[in-house]
């Protein structure tokens, strides 16, 4: 990831890059090919009296971040993983893991890790009223769809997967963060999430249908795989509650499996789902 200023494409040198930003800053970056996005974020308690922000430059991880270079820099986790790189870090000054970057790391099934890619491609940001970012979804290759909530969040000291999964299984102590939906097909092969999800407002407050495809086309074994790969819509309707635990934990309400979903059909003019009908 670099930054340039172009202000006056006319005098742009080599003074007017702004900064890079390498796997060799953090090697759980990997090949970035999704899109990045300049963000507003609130920096402290959403109950403090007076509102921080900050801009940064936020961008998936990529692919093979978990792929040993010349240098012998990898992952060891291979996580996917969302970078926040703030855009007022002074010019020539190290980057600095939650000083003038962060990054949220999202947990993996390990028995898939041995036989699929992890990775995290692209996201879609939703913005409260001062233009600054309450949630992200984002979805990764191993078909998790992720919601994270930072319009509850204390500030940067909570920008962790564990503070900002809408949904967790554990406890305060013991957290299991776990995501909206997982996207299978029929036979229970995951599907992977590539493209951003599209995220419309729903019927009640602080709802929303979150619209995402399926499939990615990196691999050589993409050419034949057949893998069904499917379009869904999601609907969050906002709550976190649910059934409660042994543990005494609150289960979150995530969308278990593709049962809870109406199967629909599709061609070229018309798609069917259950008996409603709609034209493209």
């Amino acid at each position: 990831m670099f930054a340039l200023d172009i202000t006056d494409p006319n005098s742009f040198s080599a003074a007017k890059v702004l900064w890079e930003f390498t796997h060799t800053d953090d090697p759980d970056l990997g090949n970035v090919t999704g899109k990045p996005q300049i963000l507003k974020l609130r920096t402290n308690a959403y109950n403090a009296s007076t509102a921080t922000y900050k801009w940064f430059a936020v961008v998936g991880s990529g692919v093979n971040n978990y792929v040993s270079d010349s240098a012998g820099l990898y992952s060891s986790s291979g996580k996917p993983t969302l970078f926040l790189l703030d855009l007022a870090k002074t010019a020539g000054s190290s980057w600095t893991e939650n000083s003038n970057y962060y990054k949220i790391q999202l947990p993996i099934d390990s028995t898939l890790a041995a036989s699929k890619p992890t990775g995290l491609i692209n996201f879609n940001a939703q913005l409260g009223v001062e233009g600054e970012v309450t949630q992200m979804y984002l979805g990764d290759l191993h078909g998790r769809l992720w919601k994270l909530d930072f319009a509850l969040s204390a500030g940067v000291s909570e920008w962790n997967i564990n503070k900002l999964s809408t949904f967790n299984k554990g406890t305060v102590a013991s957290p299991d963060p776990y995501p909206l939906y997982i996207a299978k097909d029929s036979s229970g092969n995951v599907q992977p999430i590539v493209a951003a999800p599209l995220v419309l407002p729903g019927d009640v407050r602080d709802s929303h249908y979150v619209y995402f495809g399926t499939g990615k086309y990196y691999e050589v074994a993409d050419k034949t795989s057949t893998t069904t790969q499917t379009e869904y819509m999601v609907y969050d309707n906002g709550s976190t509650s649910g059934d409660t635990l042994s543990s005494g934990a609150t289960r979150s309400a995530a969308i278990s499996s593709r049962l809870r979903l109406k199967q629909g059909t599709a061609n070229a003019s018309t798609g069917v789902i259950s008996t409603s009908t709609f034209t493209a």
